[in-house]
């Protein structure tokens, strides 16, 4: 295709580009009492005993950035409040 014709364009976009995204929100944080929640501030599955999920499913809203640096924090929190509750058993 000559460059810069709009098959030229319509070429790179089809080969060059894809979906970049990152998944989020599907195990929304929240109070139990909402009903779309699925994890607790402590991470803890609503209902469910011994099970944490500590990943981007639990962001309630779908973040505007790379998530990398949040999900670490995340994890690294949830280490903590794992350790904290081996501690005090």
């Amino acid at each position: 295709h000559q460059f810069g014709s709009d098959a030229y364009w319509e070429c790179i976009i089809r080969t060059q580009t894809g979906p970049e995204n990152h998944q989020s929100g599907t195990c929304k944080m929240g109070p139990s009492g909402d009903a779309t929640a699925v994890v607790d501030p402590q991470l803890r599955v609503h209902g469910v005993p011994n099970i944490r999920v500590a990943d981007a499913s639990i962001y309630p809203d779908v973040p505007n950035a790379n998530p990398t640096a949040s999900i670490v924090m995340i994890a690294e929190k949830a280490a903590d409040m794992i350790g904290n509750t081996w501690q005090n058993l």
